[in-house]
């Protein structure tokens, strides 16, 4: 479809929708995503105008929508009209409506997963965490060890499940740990709760 400067709004989301599927091979799930949020832009911009000047976009535009929606949309959704966008601007070059890369002027959005996690857990709440655990099966008891390993000796994930049976010095009530974050091993006492747990579950 041939795309020229100054047609509707329609007509201009239609070529774009067929580039994507044409061009891109771009799911029509995605296609229709993608002209939604380019919809919402050139509405931004400009209005209700029954014919678009595509000359007339600035990177000035593309901050001020993305702020405008950032209140609305989750960081997922945001990220996926940031996809849009850029799109839609590689399109309008891709048709030699504009000459610029207005793409690389689109934010990009940062999204952390578990964000919403504590960071850490109190002294109560660890415990209360800790008795929680399902001591009857085989996997409640190596959660157990597992954490309290974690919990008491500030062992990292990585050191707990490298850990082997001939690592426990049961005699000398400590724990050979090979790998630290520095790269040097360490000797680490063995407290008692500690090696109850790795007892309980090495035993069942």
């Amino acid at each position: 479809m041939d795309v020229q400067n100054g047609q509707t709004l329609d007509e201009l989301i239609d070529a774009f929708s067929l580039h994507l599927r044409r061009t891109r091979g771009t799911h029509l799930d995605d296609c229709a995503n993608n002209a939604r949020y380019a919809r919402s832009f050139i509405e931004h911009v400009c209005g209700s105008e029954s014919s678009v000047d595509v000359a007339v976009f600035t990177a000035p535009d593309v901050i001020a929508f993305i702020e405008s929606i950032v209140g609305r949309y989750q960081p997922t959704t945001l990220r996926h009209v940031s996809t849009a966008l850029r799109n839609f601007f590689r399109f309008l070059r891709f048709q030699g409506l504009r000459d610029d890369r207005l793409d690389e002027v689109v934010p990009g959005v940062v999204h952390r997963r578990f964000t919403g996690l504590p960071r850490h857990l109190d002294t109560d709440q660890l415990e209360q965490f800790i008795a929680g655990l399902d001591r009857s099966t085989p996997c409640g008891l190596r959660d157990r060890a597992m954490i309290l390993c974690i919990a008491r000796l500030g062992l990292r994930a990585s050191e707990v499940v490298r850990l082997c049976l001939e690592d426990i010095d049961w005699r000398d009530a400590v724990i050979h740990v090979h790998t630290r974050k520095t790269g040097r091993g360490a000797l680490l006492p063995l407290v008692a709760d500690v090696g109850e747990a790795l007892f309980e579950y090495i035993e069942e």
